[in-house]
């Protein structure tokens, strides 16, 4: 078993490699299409390594009290960049070319290994079973105040709790 942040850096840099594959081969102007093929199916296999252990990571590095945020924060982010996305590639291929986009992804990529590498493994300590009994209700300690209800259930949705754990900025 690998920790969960080897995984993520080595997945980030090996989607790096796949993205300046990509991006030498769209800017030389020899990419065929079965390339395409091949470099599609390896960035799914890439994000089916990497999203897990993303979505987890974000309870390794965050605290029981920040783990709610980091989770909606990473929602925000990834359905940002769905929006966002496309448009901004449609804008750089028509500006430098259809290379452009995958040159930019693999920089992303690079600035995500290192940013990942400078994350600290350091949290917060648990509640502990004694600090759990000094709790007024059970419904306290678990987050269910009356001003996180509302919040707790919409991070029982499917949609919001199958995101990606990391805050990305591929």
């Amino acid at each position: 078993r690998y920790s969960r942040r080897s995984v993520i850096v080595w997945s980030t840099a090996a989607a790096g490699v796949q993205a300046s594959v990509l991006a030498a081969l769209a800017l030389a102007g020899v990419i065929v299409m079965w390339q395409v093929y091949v470099l599609a199916l390896l960035g799914g296999i890439i994000q089916s390594i990497t999203q897990p252990a993303r979505q987890a990571f974000v309870y390794d590095i965050t605290t029981d009290e920040t783990l709610v945020n980091a989770t909606a924060m990473n929602s925000i982010v990834q359905n940002v960049a769905r929006i966002a996305g496309p448009p901004l590639a449609g804008a750089m291929i028509g500006v430098w070319g259809v290379g452009a986009p995958f040159a930019f992804i693999a920089f992303t990529k690079v600035l995500a290994v290192v940013l990942t590498l400078r994350i600290s493994g350091a949290k917060a300590p648990k509640l502990s079973f004694h600090d759990l009994s000094d709790a007024a209700e059970p419904a306290e300690v678990a987050g269910f105040t009356p001003k996180a209800k509302f919040t707790e259930g919409l991070y029982q949705s499917e949609t919001v709790m199958t995101r990606p754990a990391l805050i990305k900025v591929m």
